[in-house]
């Protein structure tokens, strides 16, 4: 068509009176075409009274049968432009082909405002101007703006338009014209066009791949936006399971493309964003390899719920009867009648020296927390030791205590050393140590108490001045039989580990803290979980792949309900560990649970088996990630260790390990270890000394008490050239041994 201004339209015509229906049209196209005759009847009647001079029109041009040409189809040119500056009812629009367009209007008009308008030149300003101006709302129903605005240059103006001018083309033409648009745009518009795309034109995007490639969703590309992301997965959700089985092969291989290509990260927030993704994951199914490790998680804790509610119940299960194993030491040292008395009968010396009365007081006070322990764990319980001042009977010559009117426990009490709260001195009245003289009946549990080391001056009077200490505690209970019985199962029968736990030379039958636990009806909870952990299918335990992604290795309780180990799991273990935990299972003890004596013997034992084959990825600290949970890592296998003796215990073994080449550990093929803590070696059975490996000080240092320093570790201390002990660094102990001279002459010789 061609483009031209009307010269002239209608109007009166002065020689006839009456009203012209013709008019002149001069072309803008060809300088030559001027003067063009148009008709009204080639005029649509709604725009000829618009057509003043200098409006702007589209026409066809015509000959009639002279040969004389005039106007066909004439239209008024319709323009889309957008507001450059617009004050005080008057601006300026841009518009693609025409420069300074005038626009006067009542309406107030905002910069970037689309409008759309027809075209007249104003000869008055020499310049063109809009006329009948209207703002363009993104919901127009107006094909012919629509698609003024689609194929504008303007990005403001044609991304909010090419859409829904697309969706009136057919599907091969709207793919070409979309394509076309988005390469003339920056990355920002072609985001925001493509999005329009994905909301308002889904056919056309569902026909063409290459369209939906375009849209970026993955955020570590340059141009991501948020919204880009979104739209594409709420486009996939609503698709993907379209009845045409192509298109639902082709967005399932598109899907598994971008989540092949994305980090962990992108794969997160893909699966945030998409419900079929969250819905259409199956454990191990299509998708599983590349869905982020928290949907995994989640996943393989539905399936293997049983297992993980298990786990976590024991690991963090709590112990019923724990705040009853300690007690307000004041309230314990407040002594009756009955208690005086016996505290008077238990001094062995005559003179009844005050030191003597407080460690009988103490005593007498561990005796009142173990009745009241067992009672609150639900005991009948009957306080034996006062017979012998009430002379009720003489079973006070057996016992401490008498639970459920057959079980009867011996209570020994232990204070707290100067350097140490695990090793300590033992508080043992004249009729015990007779007792211990006759030997332990079988049928007699010992219940071992620590308390605070407290002079006769702070138990008197009120207990005023007394210093801060920690209350007495129940560290457990332990029997002949029980003694026995490890040291028959740890030690070695070829000789190369014999273990000693009682010192019979010893009248005060000095026990190590470790030797106690706690009984069944504590351990109720833990119980429990291990009772119906054992009863758990093989199929309904996690393979070694789930369980790396969930991180929760749960070893302890396969260990505590003594539960093979799943061969996946063993195949990806270092052998030294698999090898401890065989070893803990051991069944030559015969008990329903690995106890606190168990584990810590089991801990010695291994530890020596692994000098011996210099295992070089053997590591005594890692013990830990075998024993300790994330959620309790102060108890080792649930078992109840207030004093943190496994901890420790592997803390000083790693320390051994670390010092091993240095003091030639290897050396040595033979070993004892006694109660006291003791670890000595020897070379061979001809080799007329033992070298002390490990030990605690019991050295006494005058006006202070016992020393206890622990540990004392070869290696990091030095062995006494005459007895072979390890030397106690305290500068006012230097202790090997008792009765070694050379102890004598290191603390005389030592500047004060």
């Amino acid at each position: 068509m061609a483009l031209g201004r009307v010269n002239w339209f209608g109007g009166l015509n002065k020689k006839t009176g009456q009203v012209n229906n013709f008019g002149f049209l001069d072309s803008i196209n060809d300088a030559h075409q001027s003067g063009i005759y148009v008709s009204k009847r080639n005029v649509p009647s709604h725009i000829q009274p618009l057509l003043e001079p200098g409006t702007y029109v589209e026409f066809d041009i015509r000959e009639d049968e002279r040969g004389e040409k005039y106007a066909d189809n004439v239209e008024m040119v319709l323009l889309v432009g957008t507001i450059d500056w617009f004050e005080n009812g008057r601006g300026y629009v841009k518009c693609d082909g025409y420069d300074d367009i005038r626009v006067e209007s009542l309406e107030d008009f905002q910069p970037s405002s689309i409008l759309s308008f027809y075209i007249r030149y104003n000869s008055r300003f020499n310049k063109n101007e809009a006329f009948l101006p209207r703002k363009v709302d993104y919901s127009t129903k107006d094909k012919a703006v629509i698609e003024l605005c689609a194929k504008s240059s303007q990005s403001v103006m044609c991304v909010p338009f090419i859409a829904g001018y697309a969706n009136l083309l057919s599907e091969d033409a709207a793919i070409k014209f979309t394509t076309g648009k988005i390469d003339a745009l920056d990355v920002e518009n072609q985001q925001s066009l493509l999005c329009n795309l994905f909301q308002q034109s889904a056919q056309i995007i569902l026909a063409s791949a290459g369209l939906r490639r375009r849209i970026i969703t993955d955020r570590s590309s340059s141009g991501y936006n948020s919204h880009s992301s979104s739209t594409y997965w709420q486009f996939i959700d609503k698709y993907i399971h379209s009845p045409d089985g192509i298109i639902n092969q082709e967005l399932i291989a598109e899907v598994r493309d971008k989540l092949s290509i994305g980090d962990e990260e992108i794969r997160s927030t893909y699966w945030n964003l998409s419900e079929f993704l969250k819905s259409s994951l199956e454990y191990r199914g299509n998708l599983w390899e590349f869905a982020p490790v928290e949907v995994k998680i989640d996943l393989i804790r539905q399936r293997y719920y049983q297992f993980f509610d298990l786990v976590s119940k024991f690991e963090g299960s709590s112990y019923l009867f724990s705040e009853s194993i300690s007690y307000n030491w004041q309230k314990l040292y407040e002594l009756d009648d009955v208690d005086n008395e016996l505290t008077e009968l238990w001094c062995s010396s005559p003179n009844k020296s005050s030191e003597e009365k407080a460690r009988m007081i103490s005593a007498r006070g561990a005796e009142k927390l173990a009745i009241k322990f067992f009672r609150d764990m639900g005991h009948e319980v009957e306080d034996i030791a006062a017979h012998q001042a009430t002379q009720q009977s003489t079973i006070w010559r057996k016992a401490d205590i008498q639970i459920d009117s057959h079980h009867l426990l011996d209570v020994k009490n232990a204070r707290k050393a100067l350097n140490s709260s695990v090793y300590s001195e033992f508080c043992v009245p004249k009729f015990k140590e007779n007792r211990t003289q006759e030997g332990h009946s079988k049928d007699i549990f010992i219940v071992a108490v620590l308390s605070p080391y407290l002079q006769s001056r702070y138990l008197t009077d009120n207990f005023s001045h007394a210093p801060l200490v920690r209350n007495p505690c129940i560290l457990g209970v332990s029997s002949v039989e029980q003694i026995e019985s490890l040291e028959k199962h740890f030690s070695d029968k070829a000789g190369t580990l014999s273990i000693n736990l009682r010192r019979r030379s010893d009248l005060k039958q000095y026990l190590p803290p470790w030797l106690f636990d706690y009984s069944i009806r504590f351990y109720s909870k833990q119980s429990e979980a291990i009772s119906a952990f054992s009863q758990l299918k093989k199929s309904d335990i996690p393979d070694w792949q789930d369980i790396c992604l969930t991180g929760d290795m749960s070893l302890s309780l396969f260990i505590s309900a003594r539960r093979p180990i799943p061969e996946s799991w063993e195949d990806n273990i270092p052998a030294w560990k698999t090898d401890f935990i065989r070893l803990l299972f051991g069944d030559q003890i015969r008990s329903k649970r690995i106890s606190l004596p168990h584990l810590f013997l089991a801990l010695l034992k291994h530890f020596l088996k692994m000098l011996s084959e210099e295992n070089p990825s053997y590591r005594p600290k890692q013990y830990a990630s075998l024993l300790y949970s994330s959620i309790d890592s102060e108890h080792p296998l649930k078992l109840y260790d207030p004093l943190n003796l496994i901890k420790d215990f592997c803390e000083t073994l790693q320390c051994l390990w670390g010092n091993r080449e240095e003091t030639k550990l290897h050396r040595f093929k033979m070993f004892k270890f006694t109660g006291k803590g003791m670890l000595q070696g020897k070379q061979s059975n001809s080799d007329p000394n033992w070298t002390t490996l490990l030990a605690y000080c019991g050295g006494y240092v005058e006006g202070k008490g016992k020393c206890g320093y622990t540990p004392l570790v070869i290696g990091q201390h030095h062995n006494c050239t005459k007895c072979g002990h390890l030397i106690c660094p305290k500068e006012d102990c230097q202790c090997c041994s008792r009765y070694c001279s050379e102890h004598e002459k290191r603390l005389h010789s030592h500047p004060e």
